[in-house]
C-alpha cells in the first residue's frame, strides 16, 4: 500500500484518509516528496496532516485526487515553503483561489501540473507564470 524510499512516501490507489495521516505521521520529518498519485478517495481531512507534519515536503503529486478543495492547496502551500513541484492533474474541484495561493505561496516553484483542473482561469494562469517565469506548467492551455 505505502513505501518510504529516499524522502518520499508513496502510496497505491484505495488508501484511506486513515492510512495516509498514519504514514505521514509515522514519517513526518524525513517526508520531502509525497505521490497520491490515484488515491481517488482520499479527501481534505487526510491531505491537511501533511503540512501539519512535513515542513520538508518539496514536492506533491495530487493527480486524480478528486476530493481536493482549494482550502486544504491554502494550507498545504502555507504549510509547506518549500515546495517546488506540484502535480494537481485532473483534481477538478480547485478553483482560482487556489492557483492564486500557490502564486503566492511557493517562491521556488519549478515544475506544476494542472492538466485537466476544468476551473482555473486563463488570468491565474497568467499570474502564476509573472510570478514564477522560469516554472514549467503542463496543462495550461485552459
Amino acid at each position: 500500500m505505502a513505501s518510504f524510499e529516499n524522502g518520499c512516501l508513496k502510496m497505491v490507489n484505495w488508501v484511506t484518509d486513515e492510512f495516509v495521516i498514519s504514514q505521514v505521521r509515522d514519517y513526518a520529518l524525513d517526508i520531502t516528496e509525497i505521490n497520491l498519485d490515484y488515491c481517488l478517495i482520499i479527501t481534505d481531512r487526510a491531505i491537511l496532516e501533511i503540512p501539519r507534519h512535513c515542513p520538508h515536503l518539496m514536492k506533491i503529486n495530487l493527480h486524480k485526487c478528486q476530493h481536493v478543495t482549494d482550502d486544504v492547496i491554502i494550507e498545504l502551500v502555507k504549510g509547506c515553503p518549500n515546495l517546488v513541484d506540484i502535480g494537481l492533474w485532473d483534481c477538478e474541484d480547485l478553483t482560482d483561489l487556489a492557483l492564486h495561493h500557490i502564486a503566492e505561496n511557493c517562491e521556488e516553484l519549478t515544475n506544476i501540473d494542472i492538466d485537466g483542473c476544468i476551473h482555473f482561469t486563463k488570468a491565474a494562469i497568467l499570474l502564476l507564470r509573472e510570478r514564477h517565469p522560469s516554472c514549467k506548467v503542463w496543462g495550461e492551455s485552459q
